[in-house]
């Protein structure tokens, strides 16, 4: 593992929900050596827990340790990752955090959004946090995220969904990223793409294991691409003037461009 100013290094996975991320983070989490904490966020502890993941699926925390904190919000956070990643390393693994993006940019139906990029937040004190970003067709991972049971009667314009979503392409423009349609196609070559940014070895053999990895959070009961082939998605049927309305939105072709998406 690499340091910079004597600070170890954390590896952080970034993208907002229903655009390709279990299956992106089922890949990457299966590689050898990869330990992957799923949708970890400092402000959510109570809806997924990192404690949780280190000491049921890593086995890098124990129970007796975890009632001992009287930490909470940052400072917690904080803290499970630095014992995680001191005894990672001692095994000779490297940690991957999968960030709940969707917290930050979107928030509902949980909290408000606060627009910026918590997790970098809570952990660039004690890590030097090394990111890359996976993206989505704005109006392909729309219709995904309405589509939830979750978000069923909540309310979700489609220009704050689009201002949420410019937020985050302007971020992840700035840290690298790779579109899930690309990745579908050919996902070897975007796989290692990201395992550069991420400063990870990157393992092919993740093709035998991905299907059937279940350290996971997120949408795990199968989506339409199938649980034992990556391909390539067609659009869901919907209203037919919903391009129409997300064309009215200036947000809406500033996130094209960034993100390099000509197609409606």
């Amino acid at each position: 593992m690499g340091k910079s100013r004597g600070r170890p290094k954390v590896r952080v996975l970034q993208h907002l929900a229903r655009s390709g991320g279990t299956l992106i983070s089922r890949c990457l989490g299966c590689m050898r050596g990869v330990m992957l904490f799923s949708e970890v966020h400092p402000d959510t502890m109570r809806f997924i827990s990192a404690v949780r993941q280190a000491i049921d699926w890593h086995q890098l925390l124990s129970e007796s340790e975890a009632r001992q904190w009287k930490m909470t919000g940052d400072a917690l956070f904080a803290q499970v990752f630095v014992l995680a990643n001191y005894r990672a390393q001692q095994r000779g693994g490297v940690l991957l955090l999968r960030d709940w993006s969707h917290i930050d940019y979107h928030g509902v139906p949980y909290q408000r959004p606060t627009m910026r990029p918590r997790i970098v937040e809570a952990l660039s004190g004690p890590f030097e946090v090394v990111r890359t970003a996976t993206v989505r067709h704005p109006i392909d991972q729309y219709l995904s995220l309405m589509n939830l049971e979750i978000m069923r009667g909540v309310p979700m314009p489609i220009g704050t969904y689009l201002e949420g979503c410019l937020k985050f392409a302007e971020e992840a423009a700035r840290v690298g990223f790779v579109r899930y349609e690309d990745f579908t196609r050919a996902p070897d070559e975007h796989l290692r793409r990201l395992c550069e940014r991420l400063e990870m070895e990157f393992d092919p053999t993740y093709v035998d294991r991905w299907s059937s990895f279940e350290h996971i959070t997120g949408d795990t009961t199968g989506t339409r691409g199938g649980r034992q082939e990556i391909r390539p998605l067609k659009r869901r049927s919907s209203d037919p003037g919903l391009v129409s309305k997300f064309r009215s939105f200036e947000s809406y072709a500033k996130i094209k461009e960034i993100l390099g998406y000509e197609e409606d």
